[in-house]
């Protein structure tokens, strides 16, 4: 009996063994599973467009709601003591080249003895976007491996190749969508400055006058502002107004009530703001600092 029990030790140990053994070759088994599951390394060219697609995107990323901008400048001659310094038409181009990137319209304002001349105005039509579908690399191909039976080796090999052909053709086909998307950029940003050098002599007419008018009728540029909000658009629109004056109205009118979505910034170098008082208004000494808190809005 004893004996009998003594030899059924070598027989468990070589159960052991043999389940020690099968423990391994799983383990060697998920290994290979896991190299099996590698892809095929990126193409020079998919690296480009994955470069070319976070470019694309981040640009996209920027635009924002359009934006109405009217800018009102005060010609009087009491400007003189409230010492607002001049705006010049690099000031503005920071506005502008917000506005290229989400489109809109900047509008400005003479306020003089009598503003009720037309704004002049510089529009900027919505950059062009390209469908986010084309923003996304395709699905990697897996690498091929040499499993399976030998006889079925050609096919595994046609198939692949074919996955890769289909993988490749469509990076080129996302290459060439954004190629375009670039140009049409490039294209629209040569029709903005176009556009912009059209109305420049208008601006800089407004800008560059002199502080010289006999009276101020803010009012009447308040209701030019108030009017051009109110234009029906085909979008919503964010709507800043940017009034560079010493507020001081020499017909003493109530001031006009301005959208209540409307942004109001005030340039001003004095204590008493005059009519624009009674206007909300985030309240500033120079007009590039004023500027750059706009486009910060924006």
């Amino acid at each position: 009996m004893w004996k009998a029990k003594s030899l059924q030790y070598p027989f468990i140990a070589l159960i052991f063994g043999i389940l020690s053994l099968y423990g391994c070759n799983n383990t060697n088994e998920s290994a290979t599973s896991a190299t099996r599951a590698e892809v095929t390394p990126l193409s020079e060219n998919a690296k480009q467009l994955e470069a070319e697609i976070a470019e694309v995107k981040l640009r996209q990323s920027k635009a924002t709601t359009p934006v109405k901008i009217v800018v009102a400048i005060d010609q009087s001659g009491s400007m003189q003591d409230a010492l607002v310094s001049y705006v010049t038409f690099a000031d503005l181009q920071p506005m502008s080249q917000k506005l290229e990137e989400s489109g809109g319209e900047i509008a400005l304002s003479a306020i003089c003895d009598r503003s009720n001349l037309p704004l002049v105005r510089l529009a900027f039509p919505e950059p062009p976007k390209i469908d986010e579908k084309l923003l996304t690399l395709p699905a990697p191909v897996p690498q091929l491996v040499d499993e399976g039976s030998p006889f079925e080796k050609e096919e595994r090999e046609k198939a692949h190749a074919a996955k890769l052909a289909s993988y490749n053709s469509q990076i080129e086909q996302n290459s060439r969508a954004i190629a375009a998307h670039k140009k049409q950029l490039q294209q629209h940003r040569q029709e903005s400055q176009k556009r912009l050098e059209a109305v420049k002599p208008d601006i800089e007419k407004i800008l560059k006058a002199p502080r010289d008018c006999q009276a101020t009728d803010i009012q009447s540029s308040l209701n030019r502002t108030k009017w051009y909000f109110e234009e029906s658009t085909p979008k919503p629109h964010k709507r800043f107004a940017l009034f560079i004056t010493d507020g001081l109205d020499s017909f003493s009118e109530a001031p006009a009530n301005l959208p209540a979505d409307a942004r109001v910034i005030l340039v001003h170098g004095s204590v008493n703001v005059g009519i624009l008082g009674k206007i909300k208004h985030d309240r500033f000494e120079s007009p590039k600092t004023a500027i750059a808190h706009l486009v910060g809005l924006m």
